[in-house]
């Protein structure tokens, strides 16, 4: 079974919450900070695991804004694409200018080399995908011109995607061994290359991006 680890707020005075809710976020994903519409009632879990070369984690959170500025760019010491899949509630992702309002179902990408932010009005579990850079583009030529791109988790290959990461997280909490890592890695990239090759800017290179 992946081995699984879990944090959480709970119990924490208010004035620690925030630092031990960065602090955990940071060390899970890459440098961000958290902005709670209610600090002193605000909550939030994290359960993660390294997979192959793949990094999963599910996210509980009351309402917030998540950031990751442009010191945070200058702060990132890997490049890093994250799949950003909406479990239970909503959010907006936005990244180089386009704005993604994902259901439950629904993913977007990030990039991590780049500013973003993500708001949740309500609360929310989110699935997260962390793949490296130099992985992601043995798959994906150009992941960077797909950020911020709403993909549906309803229907076609996107909806297949959508389906197969839940599915895996589940199998990940209860039975999946690291020794299948390697070719579930391998699978996951391919559907996520397949779910993105409808989509136009795919296709283009980033010296295209404005």
């Amino acid at each position: 079974m992946a081995h699984l680890e879990t944090f959480t707020t709970a119990g924490l005075e208010p004035r620690r919450k925030l630092a031990f809710w960065n602090d955990t976020a940071c060390d899970s994903f890459t440098p961000i900070v958290s902005d709670p519409v209610d600090l002193r009632a605000f909550s939030g879990s994290l359960t993660r695991t390294q997979f192959g070369d793949l990094r999963m984690a599910e996210v509980y959170s009351d309402p917030q804004i998540v950031r990751h500025s442009r010191s945070h760019v200058a702060r990132t010491r890997e490049a890093m694409f994250f799949l950003h899949l909406m479990l239970d509630g909503e959010s907006i992702s936005r990244q180089d200018g386009r704005e993604a309002k994902l259901a439950a179902g629904d993913f977007t990408l990030c990039d991590s080399t780049r500013p973003y932010d993500i708001v949740f009005n309500q609360p929310n579990r989110m699935f997260v995908l962390g793949v490296p850079d130099a992985v992601m583009r043995r798959h994906l030529a150009c992941p960077e011109s797909v950020v911020a791109v709403p993909m549906s988790g309803s229907a076609g290959m996107s909806g297949l995607l959508s389906s197969f990461l839940r599915d895996l997280w589940a199998q990940c909490r209860s039975a999946l061994e690291p020794s299948v890592a390697a070719r579930v890695t391998h699978a996951v990239l391919d559907l996520i290359a397949s779910a993105y090759a409808i989509v136009p800017q795919a296709r283009s290179d980033r010296s295209s991006l404005a």
